[in-house]
């Protein structure tokens, strides 16, 4: 979703020939990769224990 969300945006900085809205989204993608996905995913250990865990070893954060 957030990698979504991330190419929507750049795409629409491209329709608009815009460069300076790249300072919010590097700002909003630190705030989900450091405080919000952390959250996330410790809420997900709990609730599929192993099963997340091993998934989240075969698949990176964003595309990874």
């Amino acid at each position: 979703m957030y990698v979504g969300l991330t190419i929507a945006y750049l795409g629409e900085m491209g329709l608009l020939v815009e460069i300076a809205p790249i300072i919010p989204l590097l700002l909003v993608i630190a705030y989900l990769n450091w405080i919000v996905i952390p959250v996330e995913e410790r809420k997900l250990r709990e609730v599929f224990g192993d099963d997340y865990a091993h998934y989240s070893e075969r698949v990176g954060r964003w595309w990874l």
